[in-house]
This record gives structure tokens, C-alpha cells and sequence, in this order.
């Protein structure tokens, strides 16, 4: 089982694999609203899919834009709009069908003045100090 650090390392590598596996952001932010946020929640989502399998032992999908045109189509809102913690965790759990049978347990830290915190229904932790949001989400 390869780190996270070795995994990332070998996607990166064009010699490693014969295809490129790591989508960017600039691959999809044209099918981005305007007034969306990017493309970026689903780049990010999908390299932790591609670094997940090679962390398993698993290859990468060899085409990546094809799991994320499904994503698009089950989660249409990601096109048009800002991305919720909640529908980062659901879009992490739709890609955890890419890890042939691993379950995958989403940790979210955000801070309290966060937009977004209303979304993790979490557990505050206030200790003089730390000024977070955590919720451990497990489906």
C-alpha cells in the first residue's frame, strides 16, 4: 500500500501511466456557471479518488473525466453553484464507488464563521484556542 505523498508522486509522473490520469481545474471550469464557484470541489474530488485507488493498490481510472461527467449528471448543482461541505461529502461518497469495495469515513474542520457551517450538524470545540467546526461523516 503506497502513502499518500507516493501515490500523489506517481500520478503526477506522465512516464508512470500511459494516459493522464489527474483532471485540473481549468478541464472543467467551462462547464462551470459564471456565477459558480469553479470546478474546483470536483478536480479535488477526483484526485482524492485517483490517489485513493493507487493508495490501494488499484490503478487509476484511465479516463477520469468520464467519472465525473457521472458525477455531474447525479449532482447537476455542481455546475451551478457553490459547493456545500455537505455536497463536497456527498460528491466524496459518490466517488467512493471508484475504490472497488474500500469505504470511505469524510472528516470535515471548518471554522465556525464559516458559510457553511450549518451543513455538518457537527460537534463545536471550543477550547480557548480552537475556533472549528468538526463532524465526522460515515454513510
Amino acid at each position: 500500500m503506497a502513502s499518500a505523498t507516493q501515490a500523489l508522486e506517481a500520478l503526477q509522473n506522465p512516464d508512470y501511466f500511459q494516459t493522464e490520469v489527474i483532471i485540473v481545474q481549468s478541464d472543467l471550469d467551462h462547464l462551470i456557471a459564471k456565477s459558480g464557484g469553479g470546478a474546483c470541489p470536483s478536480a479535488a474530488a477526483t484526485i482524492a479518488m485517483q490517489t485513493l485507488r493507487v493508495m490501494n493498490g488499484l490503478p487509476p481510472h484511465s479516463i477520469p473525466h468520464k467519472f465525473v461527467l457521472k458525477a455531474f449528471r447525479e449532482y447537476p448543482q455542481l455546475l451551478d453553484s457553490r459547493v456545500s461541505n455537505k455536497l463536497f461529502v456527498d460528491l466524496l461518497k459518490f466517488y467512493e464507488r471508484g475504490l472497488e469495495g474500500s469505504t470511505l469515513s469524510v472528516t470535515i474542520e471548518s471554522a465556525l464563521s464559516s458559510l457553511y457551517v450549518a451543513d455538518l450538524n457537527g460537534l463545536r470545540i471550543a477550547d480557548g484556542t480552537t475556533d472549528v467546526m468538526r463532524s465526522d461523516v460515515v454513510r
